[in-house]
């Protein structure tokens, strides 16, 4: 697993939506250093300890949770880790495969990459179904692929539709694109319109919207926040899934 490029975005979906961040953080650098065994001692653990900065008791904490997860088995004093693919395909139970490059480098940003690659495949999600639309309307046939969507593509993605497949809230939303934002794996454009409203009338305005309607004022005008314009800085692409043996797992064993 040392040679894993790409990341099932479901996985990452699930990942985040179940908040485990860290939890996951500890299984794909299993992934990275074994070849799908270790022997779970002191060794394995203190070695996890140093690479993530992290207290051995958290590490051992991690560990466990995957194994009642089922993302890690163990079979007296030695784990091994399920593949990704056998996560995605079964336990997942899901028949997506989109995914997203990974580079071990991003450990160090490890939040901002996950975040930065889901709202990325958002993206991509909506300008599909916006090109499948036009395609549509003008009566030719539909044969949009994820694999065609640029890298570059810029489109907005609303609070809104974060908040609802992630289950968390507006400022939670708002502070997980600014993260994705800042650790540099997206870029963010702010989108408003200028309302035919005076200043003197904002307040009466604004009391007869609905809530969190994203009305302000801005250098002396009445204006109306849009969804921010996202562009996703990390590839994206489609592919098969790879076939495992029923226990996820293959390799030999290594003592850390």
């Amino acid at each position: 697993m040392a040679g894993l490029k790409w990341i099932p975005i479901d996985v990452i979906q699930f990942v985040l939506r179940n908040r485990m961040i860290n939890e996951f953080k500890v299984y794909l650098l299993l992934n990275v250093i074994t070849d799908g065994y270790a022997v779970n001692n002191s060794c394995l653990i203190n070695h996890l300890s140093r690479r993530l900065n992290w207290t051995t008791k958290t590490v051992s904490k991690h560990i466990n949770k995957l194994i009642e997860r089922g993302w890690l088995g163990a079979s007296e004093d030695v784990i091994y880790i399920r593949s990704l693919w056998l996560i995605n395909g079964n336990y997942l139970t899901t028949n997506h495969d989109r995914m997203v490059e990974f580079n071990c480098d991003w450990f160090d940003c490890w939040k901002g990459y996950l975040l930065g690659a889901f709202l990325g495949h958002l993206v991509n999600v909506q300008q599909l179904k916006s090109i499948a639309e036009t395609i549509n309307h003008s009566g030719h046939e539909k044969g949009c692929s994820y694999q065609r969507v640029t890298v570059s593509a810029s489109f907005p993605l609303s609070h809104k539709s974060i908040e609802k497949i992630l289950g968390v809230t507006t400022t939670t939303a708002h502070e997980w694109k600014k993260k994705a934002l800042t650790d540099g794996f997206v870029v963010i454009k702010h989108k408003y319109k200028v309302l035919s409203v005076k200043v003197e009338d904002y307040p009466f305005f604004k009391s007869i919207q609905k809530e969190n309607n994203g009305i302000l004022i801005m250098n002396g005008k009445v204006i109306k926040r849009l969804p921010d314009h996202v562009t996703p800085l990390l590839k994206y692409r489609s592919g098969k899934k790879k076939k495992y043996n029923r226990r996820g797992y293959k390799g030999k064993v290594k003592n850390h």
